[in-house]
């Protein structure tokens, strides 16, 4: 009976021991997410309203942590408030756990498009809502990086404003930061920004002259009075851009620069240039652009021999593995 009686706790303990087992697993209760995927139309991966925008017609998942298993569905529609937040889609009875959330990237319609910032780690604790935000936008690229993507890209570029909008005869402009630059073109009448502001760009990556470039450019203002970056070279050094590394940059040419010869153009005055340190072999061409408030009457006067001070837009010339300056303005060039 001793013996019977030591069995029959043994299986009284162990079936308590399970019993609390069970408990710690399946702790009871659910939660719930709700979330908002947005349109980031300014690309600065938070929503503020305008020119923000709900993206409905997005469909997203919560998928188990350590697991491929999902335990809920979604999709967004154009949004309303709860508790004062704005949510655009909602998963109900979620058991409590750890979770990531995913989206379909098949209901993103744009090639260019993809999820810039999402809140991915979710844990649900019993009762409580937990907020999820999915910003939806074009990648993001310094001017350098923008140059090695592929064409027809849509991207934004940060960066510093080389010249004044709308600056030269052929509607382009340049932006940089330390790393280098990219030539814009096709930018929007509307946008205004000067010299050595800072600036956020959307456009598409296209080619110009054998470079790269961003077309079709739409441009935020972050209003910021930045250092501009500038290549110091010499006429041989502008000539081929620095080996093509300060391509579409703003550069100030060394040395005492001297006029060799002077024509006028379609958009303005031709000079071709020349440092007296170096060699008469190392000329530069230089056009001032009427656009840029040259005045064609008053480029005249410049003769052969003159001494000039530049500084300007380093922009691909007609001559294969050659570039050519454009100064932004006349102070530029005295």
């Amino acid at each position: 009976m001793p013996h019977l009686l030591r069995i029959g706790l043994a299986a009284a303990v162990a079936a308590c021991s399970n019993a609390g087992a069970d408990r710690v697993l399946m702790i009871p209760g659910a939660g719930q997410v709700r979330g908002l995927i947005y349109l980031d139309r300014n690309g600065d991966t938070t929503f503020g309203g305008f020119p923000d925008v709900t993206f409905p017609a997005a469909r997203v998942a919560l998928v188990g942590v350590g697991t491929v298993d999902t335990v809920a569905r979604a999709t967004s529609d154009s949004g309303t408030l709860f508790a004062g937040t704005p949510v655009n889609f909602s998963l109900l009875g979620i058991p409590v756990g750890s979770y990531r959330v995913a989206v379909d990237t098949l209901t993103i319609p744009h090639d260019s498009m993809r999820i810039t910032r999402i809140d991915s780690s979710v844990v649900i604790t019993p009762g409580e809502t937990s907020f999820v935000r999915i910003a939806v936008s074009f990648p993001a690229a310094s001017p350098a990086g923008a140059r090695s993507l592929p064409l027809r890209t849509k991207v934004f570029v940060v960066g510093v404003a080389l010249a004044n909008a709308n600056a030269f005869g052929d509607s382009t402009n340049s932006i940089a930061d330390s790393a280098g630059a990219v030539r814009i073109t096709q930018i929007k009448p509307t946008v205004i920004v000067g010299v050595g502001d800072s600036v956020r760009i959307l456009g598409t990556v296209d080619t110009l002259d054998g470079q790269h470039v961003i077309r079709m450019v739409s441009l935020l203002t972050l209003g910021i009075q930045a250092n501009t970056p500038i290549n110091v070279l010499t006429v041989g050094q502008a000539k081929t851009a620095n080996g093509g590394t300060a391509d579409a940059g703003l550069a100030a040419i060394l040395g005492r620069v001297v006029i060799l010869d002077t024509s006028t153009g379609q958009a303005g005055r031709i000079l071709h240039v020349t440092d007296t340190t170096g060699s008469l072999i190392d000329t530069l061409e230089v056009h001032l652009d009427t656009v840029a408030g040259f005045d064609t009457t008053a480029a005249k006067r410049d003769t052969v021999g003159s001494r000039v001070r530049l500084r300007g837009i380093l922009l691909p010339s007609t001559v294969p593995g050659r570039w050519l300056l454009k100064p932004r303005a006349p102070g530029d060039q005295t």
